[in-house]
């Protein structure tokens, strides 16, 4: 976890991009060929984001995320920088608290509402300067990929064997957005109580 919280520069910059996968046991293999080292197996997520009654966070392409995993807490502020090639460069600000819900109120209390809940099981590698993440979400399964730069994001997805024309800048917010209107979806959120279970 602490590794997760660093990320990849003391200027608390994420730089990304996301795969739809449809084999992840294929990419498991691979890691392991590759000698990956695995940070963390398999951990249930539960996330919510939160904004004004006006969005004026997402105004901004700014998120106010509070994560639950395991026993941690972790709040966190991401605002996009730039999206370019598919790639997004993000600032990311986190920090761990205490307690999940007493942080979700005081938030609330602050004027910040929650207009998105999302779950998922994430698995956490490292491969040279890169940070792997294998998400099995209610909506099918993804791999994001995180590093100092583009080429070195480009050259493990390479080594996972990973088709680059498939990557994306969007967020899980946006992937759901988009997979919910192609399937004609009413619900908000993207939970596997109420949305197709896809997880293997």
């Amino acid at each position: 976890m602490e590794e997760e919280l660093t990320k990849n520069s003391e200027k608390n910059q994420e730089i990304e991009a996301k795969f739809p996968v449809k084999d992840l046991r294929k990419i498991r293999e691979l890691l392991e060929l590759r000698q990956a080292e695995l940070l963390m197996d398999k951990s249930y997520e539960h996330n919510i984001l939160l904004d004004t009654p006006t969005n004026e966070l997402l105004a901004e392409n700014a998120r106010l995320r509070l994560r639950k995993e395991g026993s941690e807490s972790i709040l966190t502020y991401k605002r996009t920088r730039k999206n370019e090639n598919n790639i997004a460069y993000r600032e990311e600000i986190e920090t761990r608290v205490d307690h999940f819900e007493n942080t979700r109120l005081i938030l609330n209390r602050l004027g910040f509402l929650t207009f998105f809940e999302y779950e998922k099981y994430r698995s956490t590698y490292r491969l040279g300067a890169t940070t792997i993440m294998l998400d099995e979400t209610p909506i099918g399964f993804y791999l994001e990929i995180e590093g100092p730069d583009e080429e070195t994001i480009h050259r493990t997805a390479s080594l996972l064997e990973i088709d680059w024309n498939q990557r994306t800048d969007k967020s899980y917010l946006q992937v759901f957005q988009e997979w919910a209107a192609e399937n004609g979806y009413p619900g908000r959120d993207m939970l596997f109580s109420s949305a197709p279970f896809l997880r293997g």
